[in-house]
């Protein structure tokens, strides 16, 4: 993450530094580095502090910005996906673009079948003079009886609570002073694509996307 990396200056004079053309210059210039084969490391342990864009509309700005630049990104590099001269860099970054890619067909499958699963249940509301509640009241839990919009539905959420749960972990925090942070990621998935989905939508437009 570009908020707080740290870079060795004879590192940055070889490679000639940030590419000022670039809107997502940290993760343009980390595939630089990787292929004069320099290490980047990691640190779980490390804190830093950002200022978090305060309206949704501005947070929408932001990840377009982030998700157009690393698709042009991996473009520009794309001689390092799965290229065993880069070791398991371009492997990892492979695996990481197809997670997203999986991610974002499992999103559009969720939404389809919730609308068309919702548009035949109101049809066949009108079938009983659309005595909606008395169904409800009525109404009985199967788990066979889930659709398959509500089964991607909860692996999609299973899925990110996962991740969520392994990553506290492994950065040792503790769950009881994250809970209200725990209740937003739960939504990450659902926003998560629809950003994507604005970035792709943003490039195949043409569209210039620039700091703001």
């Amino acid at each position: 993450p570009g908020t707080f990396s740290m870079y060795r200056t004879s590192v940055l004079r070889e490679i000639g530094g940030y590419d000022i053309h670039n809107i997502t210059e940290d993760t343009e210039i980390a595939y630089r580095i990787q292929k004069k084969h320099y290490r980047i490391e990691n640190c779980l342990e490390a804190k830093a502090y950002t200022i978090v864009p305060p309206t949704f509309k501005e947070v929408c700005v932001q990840r377009k910005r982030w998700y157009s630049g690393a698709i042009q990104t991996l473009y520009k590099h794309r001689t390092m996906l799965l290229n065993n001269k880069y070791g398991a860099f371009g492997y990892f970054v492979f695996f990481n673009y197809l997670l997203i890619a999986f991610g974002l067909v499992l999103f559009s499958a969720s939404i389809y079948l919730t609308i068309t699963k919702l548009v035949e249940n109101i049809f066949y509301y009108h079938y009983t003079g659309w005595d909606i509640f008395s169904h409800w009241m009525h109404l009985e839990w199967d788990v066979l009886n889930y659709s398959r919009a509500t089964v991607l539905g909860l692996l999609s959420l299973f899925f990110t609570l996962s991740v969520l749960f392994i990553g506290l972990y492994m950065t040792k925090t503790k769950y009881r002073t994250k809970k209200t942070g725990i209740i937003g990621y739960s939504f990450l998935f659902f926003f998560y694509q629809l950003f994507w989905i604005i970035s792709i939508i943003a490039l195949i437009r043409r569209k210039k996307i620039q700091w703001r």
